[in-house]
């Protein structure tokens, strides 16, 4: 059974992770912690059940997920409220994070708000470049271009593909990732049905050794353009904290759509050919 809403299978487990050992405040920890508890004392209740199929147990985790992070995202509010500088703060921005339920406006908005001190937090910062990132990547936006030495010697840009008055898709991948691979029989499909109505299409291998991701391009039959041993350097423009990372980008350059997967691709690329 796969859930639309992959987080559910890590968050409890990741919230329970950074619960806070130097909470002041241990009367929100201990209603987060009973909230997690019960959450999966009913998911594993679902999973177990005999009595629904695959879809009504993904829809029953859905309606139970998303009352979960409801409530802990109140919680962290409510926390945020005595404690706005120490490492309350802190787990109250991370709950938040988390669980999903505020978007990333708003967890700006909370960030900009905190003391210094809380401000200053390692994990804070990170999550602060993080969401900047994504606001200046966000559909609407341009792209912003990267370039890459290639092993052949050449240097490859995503401005060779993007932003040519066609339409284009970008895949950040590896060979090393079982999604990124299952994806790929999607891609396949619609760029034989789109390439030859002027779609681009480029994948950007990231995280991965040069030869590998040649090795598995090769495999894998991947017969339109790719970018190799990008590394970190888009992850990081674009603020993709995990892959496969699928892009759309328009004829003038702004980026249309992002984390496209599956029959999203298709959709997307229906909505504009």
């Amino acid at each position: 059974m796969v859930f639309k809403k992959m987080k559910k299978y890590f968050i409890p487990a990741a919230l329970a992770l950074v619960m806070c050992t130097a909470c002041q405040e241990p009367n929100y920890q201990q209603e987060i912690e009973n909230k997690i508890k019960a959450f999966n004392e009913e998911y594993m209740e679902i999973v177990r059940s005999t009595e629904m199929d695959d879809s009504q147990k993904e829809e029953a985790v859905d309606a139970k997920y998303d009352a979960l992070a409801t409530a802990v995202d109140a919680l962290a509010r409510k926390g945020l409220k005595k404690h706005n500088d120490d490492s309350v703060a802190v787990m109250m921005v991370i709950f938040m994070e988390q669980v999903g339920v505020t978007d990333g406006e708003g967890i700006m908005s909370v960030i900009n708000n905190l003391g210094p001190n809380a401000l200053a937090d390692p994990t804070i910062q990170q999550l602060k470049t993080m969401y900047e990132g994504l606001a200046k990547t966000a559909p609407g936006t341009q792209f912003i271009d990267f370039e890459i030495p290639q092993p052949d010697g050449r240097v490859a840009k995503l401005s060779d593909y993007a932003g040519k008055g066609q339409y284009c898709l970008v895949d950040f991948w590896a060979s090393w990732c079982g999604p990124c691979k299952r994806e790929i029989p999607n891609l396949k499909e619609v760029y034989a049905k789109y390439g030859p109505k002027g779609l681009n299409m480029v994948s950007v291998a990231v995280w991965d050794k040069p030869q590998a991701s040649i090795d598995t391009a090769a495999a894998y039959g991947i017969n339109w353009n790719h970018i190799i041993d990008a590394q970190k350097i888009p992850t990081e423009i674009y603020s993709i904290q995990g892959i496969p990372h699928i892009m759309l980008i328009g004829p003038d350059g702004t980026i249309l759509k992002r984390d496209l997967r599956g029959k999203g691709i298709q959709v997307a690329l229906e909505e504009v050919f």
